[in-house]
């Protein structure tokens, strides 16, 4: 059994279990979202994994009135990205050649834009795209 423990601490809302396992409460985009450091940290030299292992960055860091962290982005994209993130965590998928992919080609560019802004950059999907030449009948 996992016991929840609500902690406040420098302004910071933060959950943590007897395992350990920090969990934040994040505000995305005005959508409140929970995860652990250990998923937000999984990739280093990011924008997440600097917010959350360096304290002197954290007057940097904008926090909605209730203390949580608040981040300015698309919730439906970002919950998408750390859903993957989450998932290569539990894996522990480190030398996987990893990247993450848009929820919809619709919102490529601007999934794109927000993995830049959060450092995330070059684990954008590549456009790997396949033509049929119905001339020659086979892929180019």
């Amino acid at each position: 059994m996992i016991i929840f423990i609500l902690l406040i601490k420098n302004n910071e809302s933060s959950i943590s279990t007897n395992s350990t396992k920090e969990v934040f409460v994040l505000n995305v985009g005005g959508k409140l979202m929970y995860t652990t450091r250990d998923t937000l940290t999984y990739i280093p030299n990011t924008l997440l994994s600097s917010i959350f292992t360096q304290e002197k960055q954290s007057h940097l860091i904008q926090r909605d009135n209730n203390g949580r962290i608040f981040l300015d982005l698309p919730s439906n994209l970002f919950e998408h990205a750390l859903h993957q993130i989450r998932r290569w965590n539990i894996r522990a998928n480190r030398t996987a050649n990893l990247y993450l992919s848009p929820p919809s080609w619709n919102v490529k560019q601007e999934f794109d834009e927000m993995l830049v802004a959060l450092r995330l950059g070059k684990y954008r999907q590549r456009n790997n795209h396949f033509f049929f030449c119905f001339v020659c009948t086979r892929f180019v």
